[in-house]
């Protein structure tokens, strides 16, 4: 009789061993995900990790200005409102190209070379630049100049104003080939300014000069010297 008990008891121990188990798996702490992403590989990690984007440093460089295809013809000429045409161009001009890129779409022999501190720039005119010459270009019929005045003006006002808009420059000093100040002669009003510092344009030079001519003509009116 006591047989037929054998098996009853081991059916106990068993289930008794079983129960025991289920417990202290259950008593484990579950492991978080993160966890799971801090204990990851190098490799997992950085995939895991988020992108962090890029912080630009705001500078106009090179590269960046090469992006830009629109160059900024200036016929303001002195004249009090502005009068600026932009070209759009069909290809990319980097810094180093856009003398030869200006020359090309007016037929005029812009001539100069191009130096950049950050958005300080410095253009120096080339001895075969029109910009020391009395020659009228007759290349496009667009970009035709009967007074040598307002040719000169246009180089210095195109190249001032394309460097600002579609370069970003804050700054355009001129100089001479050899990196000396710039010096013009017999263009008006220029006598009366220095162009060793930084161009500011024909229609502020023009005010400049009405000022000039108009506080003279007080004190010669008023008899002072």
């Amino acid at each position: 009789m006591k047989y037929l008990y054998l098996p009853a008891f081991f059916l106990s121990v068993l289930c008794a061993i079983f129960l025991a188990a289920c417990a202290e798996k259950a008593d484990e702490p579950a492991t978080p995900e993160s966890a799971v992403t801090a204990g990851a590989t190098p490799a997992t990690a950085l995939a895991a990790a988020p992108a962090t984007p890029e912080t630009g440093t705001g500078s106009v460089t090179a590269e960046t200005a090469a992006g830009h295809c629109t160059l900024y013809m200036d016929f303001t000429a002195g004249s009090e409102v502005p009068d600026v045409r932009p070209v759009e161009l069909d290809c990319t001009v980097p810094p180093g190209e856009l003398s030869q890129a200006l020359t090309e779409t007016t037929g005029i022999p812009f001539a100069f070379t191009l130096e950049h501190n950050g958005d300080r720039w410095t253009v120096k005119w080339q001895k075969d630049s029109a910009l020391w010459n009395h020659d009228m270009p007759q290349g496009n019929p667009e970009y035709v100049f009967y007074d040598d005045d307002l040719m000169h003006w246009f180089l210095m006002d195109t190249v001032w104003c394309t460097l600002k808009e579609a370069y970003g420059a804050t700054e355009v000093s001129y100089r001479s080939a050899d990196g000396g100040s710039l010096k013009m002669e017999s263009l008006w009003p220029l006598e009366h300014f220095d162009l060793s510092q930084p161009y500011r344009g024909s229609s502020w030079y023009y005010a400049k000069s009405i000022a000039y001519r108009d506080k003279w003509s007080l004190l010669e009116q008023s008899g002072q010297p």
